[in-house]
């Protein structure tokens, strides 16, 4: 606390507070989290009508209570071994602007946890640049990639442009 004397020689250091992170998992080794601001809902997984020439991530697309949204597959996304999509994998609703929408295909989620990025985080600085990881937490004795779904889906968007997939999808097409 600062008594109200001159702070002369000496920083002034103000933390970020810790911010809530859902983690999930794609393999057993592998977990990665997202901001809970991203989150809109998670929802058990879903039969996908397949999207031909969508692209290496996009899965295929979902309607969720009358909104036709894209699906990406994290695996792929993390370049992780591919697998048939199952009963107990879990679609994760997270928003990608104002207006846009996207599901995240994940084998589970696991929990809901603080996290504070700037004290328990190694920066992405520090890393192999990667477009939409934010950076790598530690949590119970884990690492975690700090995955930006608003980043990725930048990405993408640059990537299947041609198609217009991803756009008018995540809008909400009936």
């Amino acid at each position: 606390m600062h008594s109200g004397a001159p702070l002369k020689g000496k920083a002034l250091v103000i933390m970020k507070e810790e911010q809530p992170w859902l983690i999930f998992e794609l393999t057993s080794e592998f977990r990665a989290a997202v901001k809970l601001d991203h989150v809109v809902e998670i929802v058990p997984a879903v039969t996908l009508p397949p999207l031909p020439n969508a692209g290496p991530f996009i899965e295929g697309v979902a309607d969720i209570r009358g909104r036709v949204m894209p699906v990406l597959n994290m695996r792929r996304v993390f370049q992780l071994e591919d697998r048939p999509m199952i009963y107990s994998d879990h679609l994760i609703i997270v928003r990608t602007s104002q207006q846009q929408l996207c599901i995240l295909r994940v084998d589970r989620t696991i929990e809901l946890v603080d996290l504070n990025p700037d004290a328990e985080s190694l920066s992405a600085d520090n890393l192999v640049r990667v477009p939409y990881i934010d950076g790598v937490a530690k949590h119970n004795g884990r690492l975690i990639l700090l995955h930006n779904p608003l980043s990725l889906i930048s990405v993408l968007s640059n990537q299947s442009e041609r198609s217009g997939i991803l756009a008018a999808a995540g809008r909400g097409v009936n």
